[in-house]
């Protein structure tokens, strides 16, 4: 950053700092879906934020009616319902998955300048249980998993979710363990990936196909249409079902 401001003869400080509340504020994220590649990869040249001339003039809504779609440095917009001539064309600052999140967890991940106040904002009560803890599926977590045997990997992320959340029904609705923190459907749907790809790395297809189609529905049921995490889910389970009637090791 230092190197770049260099190079701009009597720039002021107020200019910098809204320059980069600018990037901050108005930069959208493209991220290729590596799901369908590779979970655990992280693709540097198909990854980045940009300033768009006009799709960094979308509005957020935890109620989005427009998905976006990125394939490298190319982004592209699709409406998810039917809109009416005139009405605003909002998208999600954050990820599909949160969006079924308690209130004050939206509003946290959103961290911008604003207060979000979409229908969905206003129609949510405030506040959260007094004491309510939720369970962080972060990289260490991931990198800790990614250490384990495929097999070990599977027992482990079902031990969390039956330790934390009582019983795997009850993932989807977030509700807690008699003894443990909040699973969020966010750091659920990340613990089934995990499970899913070690059963697909120990051959049990079978197995894999049933954990990618739970991860299917809860998109279905929890994110917006059109979730393009659906179509990683899809590519994955139509692989173990190729896999499973090829009696392939």
């Amino acid at each position: 950053t230092q190197r770049a401001w260099a190079g701009v003869d009597e720039l002021q400080e107020a200019s910098k700092e809204r320059l980069r509340a600018v990037v901050r504020l108005n930069s959208l994220g493209f991220y290729t879906n590596s799901e369908q590649l590779c979970h655990s990869g992280n693709f540097t040249a198909l990854t980045g934020s940009g300033l768009f001339a006009l799709a960094s003039g979308f509005n957020h809504s935890c109620e989005p009616s427009v998905a976006r779609f990125s394939v490298a440095d190319v982004t592209s917009f699709v409406t998810n319902r039917p809109v009416r001539a005139g009405e605003e064309l909002l998208i999600s600052y954050i990820e599909s998955e949160l969006l079924c999140a308690p209130r004050t967890l939206r509003s946290q991940s959103l961290n911008r300048d604003f207060t979000c106040a979409c229908s969905r904002c206003s129609e949510d009560p405030d506040g959260e249980p007094v004491g309510r803890r939720f369970l962080n599926v972060d990289a260490a977590v991931q990198a800790e998993l990614s250490l384990l045997a495929p097999a070990e990997r599977v027992e482990a992320v079902r031990a969390a979710l039956r330790g934390e959340m009582g019983s795997e029904e009850e993932a989807e609705e977030e509700v807690a363990g008699p003894a443990g923190p909040v699973i969020l459907g966010k750091d659920a749907q990340e613990l089934r990936v995990v499970e899913a790809l070690a059963l697909m790395q120990a051959k049990r297809h079978s197995e894999a196909l049933a954990v990618w189609r739970r991860l299917a529905a809860f998109s279905c049921r929890h994110c917006p249409p059109f979730d393009e995490a659906l179509a990683a889910y899809a590519t994955q389970a139509a692989l173990c079902t190729l896999a499973g009637a090829s009696g392939a090791p």
